[in-house]
């Protein structure tokens, strides 16, 4: 069987979508909705905590990889996958985030060694 991939207007909702909103549950806690920035790479969706691998909603993710987004007004299944920091991909990542994100004065934060360290990869389910 082969991987699930994007469909074309997900990708696209993905890859020019100012930010994508996290869908996480955890245990008996209630649903998290969060708000984060989003990257495509090569048709790859990628995310980063700014405030690295301590961030509350990135420790959801990692206790609960099989999560869900929200595209087209649907709450989406989906998995995360940690991307290591000695990844190539990384490069690339950078490059998107600051070309998309430019004019924001935030975007430098998202390629700090901090941010780095809590990159996903987000795999459709």
């Amino acid at each position: 069987m082969s991987p699930k991939t994007w469909t074309a207007p997900q990708l696209d909702e993905l890859t020019e979508g100012e930010e994508l909103v996290l869908v996480l549950t955890h245990e008996d806690k209630p649903v998290l909705r969060v708000p984060v920035w989003v990257v495509t790479v090569d048709g790859v969706a990628f995310v980063r905590s700014y405030l690295g691998v301590k961030s509350g909603w990135y420790r959801r993710v990692l206790a609960q990889q099989h999560q869900a987004i929200s595209l087209g007004g649907l709450d989406v299944p989906v998995d995360f996958e940690l991307v290591p920091e000695t990844e190539p991909v990384n490069s690339s990542i950078n490059d998107v985030f600051v070309a998309k994100y430019a004019t924001d004065p935030y975007r430098d934060y998202m390629v700090l060694p901090l941010a780095l360290e809590a990159t996903l990869r987000i795999l459709p389910a």
